[in-house]
């Protein structure tokens, strides 16, 4: 009892912080012609990243290198897009610079992909050679999460809106992730232990949708939690950005919509203060869900690695910018 009334006070305490921080207008990053991205304060604090043991009794898949749950401290405040990054801002991004994104340009060439990215073709998942950001296989305005991006595209998208702000303005670690979409809670989803059965709190897979199938294209790993029957919320693939309401932090679709990339290399980060993922390796993290996601992998403390050239339309990310 005295360790749960500890909890909850540490997780009152940080969501009252992150109400101060965010009481008088919201922040927001200027990136030309009419277009901003909104931000968000996240206080620094403490927080139980990675799963329980006895969480772990209970999930079926645990990815490469995911942690037991121990206690994680983050030094510095910071601020966050308070939504994923939209197509409109993306869009923004590629008229001030005429990059051209991976799926684009078949410079850096994916599995069995030159250009193009992995996405739904009818009712099917698979490689499609002219599928991109603006056209990832399936109807989006500028208010939905840019997608079919890669690591190597989002990173690029940081260093222009740090030139064109004067911001330092950058992907989140693993653990900054983590921490903003825990949201002092402890659970094992931000809104409790129970998976969202019924469309309430993220875009995640809706009953008619296999699951996670760009993550493991060669067949589905033993899971416990299923997606429920009936669960649809309108919308097949990604929802505009907030369409669901946010967390206790104040930032929307912290989980779900699309998975988000992570400025860390995958691997062991067993650090108590800032942890970072390994120092260089083959692979980079990302965390959250997406549109695709069953319960299983959903989950805050989920880490899973991926190839900077990658590229699906499950994928996207939000910035940091420090403080």
């Amino acid at each position: 009892m005295r360790i749960l009334m500890s909890s909850v006070i540490s997780a009152l305490t940080l969501v009252l912080a992150a109400m101060a921080m965010n009481s008088a207008a919201s922040p927001s990053l200027d990136l030309g012609a009419g277009m901003g991205l909104k931000l968000v304060s996240i206080p620094s604090g403490r927080f139980t990243g990675g799963e329980s043991h006895l969480n772990r009794s209970e999930i079926g898949y645990f990815s490469p290198h995911e942690v037991i749950a121990r206690s994680v401290q983050i030094s510095k405040s910071f601020y966050t897009g308070q939504y994923l990054v939209t197509v409109g801002q993306f869009a923004r991004f590629v008229q001030s610079t005429n990059y051209v994104s991976d799926a684009e340009s078949g410079t850096r060439p994916w599995r069995n992909l030159t250009k193009g990215c992995y996405t739904m073709a009818g009712k099917t998942w698979g490689p499609v050679a002219d599928a991109n950001w603006k056209s990832p296989g399936f109807s989006q305005d500028d208010t939905h999460p840019a997608t079919c991006i890669s690591w190597n595209d989002a990173e690029a998208f940081c260093v222009w809106a740090s030139k064109q702000t004067g911001k330092k303005v950058r992907l989140p670690t693993e653990a900054e992730l983590e921490y903003l979409q825990r949201a002092g809670t402890e659970t094992r989803y931000y809104w409790g232990s129970r998976s969202d059965y019924r469309s309430l709190w993220a875009n995640l897979a809706d009953s008619d949708i296999a699951g996670d199938d760009d993550l493991f294209p060669d067949g589905q790993p033993s899971m416990k939690r299923f997606t429920s029957e009936k669960r649809n919320d309108g919308y097949k693939y990604t929802t505009p950005v907030g369409f669901y309401p946010p967390n206790l932090f104040g930032v929307y679709d912290a989980i779900g919509n699309v998975w988000e990339y992570t400025e860390d290399w995958e691997g062991d980060d067993p650090g108590r203060v800032d942890p970072r993922g390994m120092s260089s390796e083959r692979y980079r993290s990302m965390k959250g869900g997406s549109w695709l996601s069953t319960p299983d992998f959903y989950r805050p403390s989920i880490r899973l690695q991926i190839e900077p050239e990658s590229r699906t339309s499950t994928r996207g990310f939000r910035v940091v910018v420090e403080q």
